[in-house]
């Protein structure tokens, strides 16, 4: 216990109060003792069945009907014969949670073909799918588990329709606001809210604005998709600046945010059927997985590919660099 103590403290001593979102160097500390009560709490609760784990903080992407989904998930455990045990950890309030952010969990999980690979690097199992058999939302600070078995087809298949519902909404631009005080407070996104144009509220209509003349809405609608337009072209400007300015990328602390920079080499393929073309000629289809460009830059980046294949597929990619960047609110 003194060492895992003593790795925290020397882990949150390397980042600036500031670097780590905090006002005052008094709120960091105060966190940072609680993080300490936390760690210990959690230790002598479960001290007896702690074992090592099969991945934490696991990040992958998958393409599921058209969408390149991103989970990371705290932590799986392998329960043998392709079965996983993922537990998510809370530090917030103990409120009763949705299953949803599992339900995401379990559809990629099941789809994503490194996991297999990895059961088989684990585990020297090879199996032909991947299952998941128990969730668990974990509560740190009191220890509780809230437990969820597999979730069925049926399930799965309603959840994943409102996940397209929802990812169609946001291709369309259409994000209906729905204003209450709590969750204005603390939105990040008021200056691309219609309830909160340019980040002041509008009154509240009168009831004879739902007879306003179509004619007007039109022109109001267009006024706010082109504000909305100007701050997304301004977004990207700013992005696009940050990721010059931070050169290797790093952690950057401003007034009222910090954020995380991260480059990442990225290929990029011109002709889906002329890699199609070459994946089949040498026979690497499959060791592609699918036809992603997370499939295909894995075979590329392959040790044990044919040179003459490798010159092919690079000869219809083009290498740059994506920027990624966290952005986080400082604590007050």
């Amino acid at each position: 216990m003194e060492e895992l103590c003593e790795a925290f403290r020397r882990e949150w001593g390397q980042k600036s109060y500031l670097e780590k979102g905090y006002r005052t160097q008094a709120k960091a500390d105060d966190d940072c003792q609680k993080g300490l009560l936390m760690l210990k709490a959690y230790y002598e609760h479960n001290r007896t069945r702690l074992v090592p784990p099969f991945l934490v903080e696991y990040s992958t992407d998958v393409e599921a009907d058209g969408l390149l989904v991103r989970i990371i998930a705290d932590k799986i455990e392998y329960l043998g014969d392709g079965r996983l045990l993922i537990t998510d950890y809370k530090t917030g309030k103990d409120v009763k949670r949705q299953p949803s952010q599992l339900y995401m969990y379990q559809k990629i999980a099941e789809l994503d073909p490194r996991l297999k690979e990895k059961i088989a690097e684990n585990y020297g199992q090879r199996v032909s799918s991947v299952r998941i058999g128990k969730m668990l939302y974990y509560h740190v600070p009191t220890n509780k588990e809230y437990a969820f078995e597999r979730a069925d087809d049926r399930e799965i298949g309603s959840f994943w329709e409102r996940v397209l519902g929802v990812a169609e909404s946001i291709k369309g631009l259409k994000f209906d606001p729905s204003p209450g005080e709590m969750q204005c407070k603390w939105c990040d996104y008021k200056a691309l809210c219609p309830h909160f144009f340019g980040g002041h509220p509008h009154p509240e209509p009168a009831p004879a604005a739902a007879a306003e003349k179509i004619e007007t809405l039109v022109d109001r609608y267009g006024r706010l998709k082109e504000r909305m337009d100007e701050l997304q072209a301004q977004l990207a400007e700013v992005a696009e600046s940050i990721g010059r300015a931070a050169k290797d990328g790093g952690e950057y602390a401003g007034g009222e945010y910090s954020v995380t920079v991260k480059k990442n080499p990225k290929w990029e393929f011109r002709d889906r059927q002329a890699v199609i073309d070459v994946l089949n000629q040498f026979d690497l289809y499959q060791r592609a997985l699918s036809l992603t460009l997370t499939g295909i830059t894995g075979v590329l980046d392959s040790q044990d590919i044919p040179e003459a294949a490798r010159k092919k597929l690079l000869e219809q990619a083009v290498k740059r660099t994506a920027v990624d960047i966290k952005i986080v609110k400082k604590v007050y």
